[in-house]
């Protein structure tokens, strides 16, 4: 996959550093604002008295981790089939 999405906690920031590494990919974490077209992620830096706009540079994975409770859902319109991938 392209990107992959996940929550931000303490196991996640754990697990999805290290799938970076195997997937040699890019990671941010703690996001709270997402752009798709261009992907453009807003992160919070210096203990949150400053946000960051951040851009992934041209790698073949992008992981982000979103706070909890930051992101608004919106209604897909159409319901699809996940891609599920295996890594091993």
């Amino acid at each position: 996959p392209e990107i992959i999405l996940g929550s931000s906690n303490t196991l996640t920031r754990d697990f999805f550093a290290r799938l970076t590494v195997r997937c040699d990919g890019a990671f941010i974490s703690d996001v709270t604002e997402l752009t798709l077209a261009p992907l453009v992620v807003r992160r919070p830096v210096y203990a949150g008295k400053a946000m960051a706009t951040v851009s992934f540079g041209d790698t073949p994975v992008k992981i982000i981790l979103a706070r909890p409770n930051q992101l608004e859902v919106k209604d897909a319109g159409k319901s699809g089939t996940p891609e599920i991938v295996s890594i091993t």
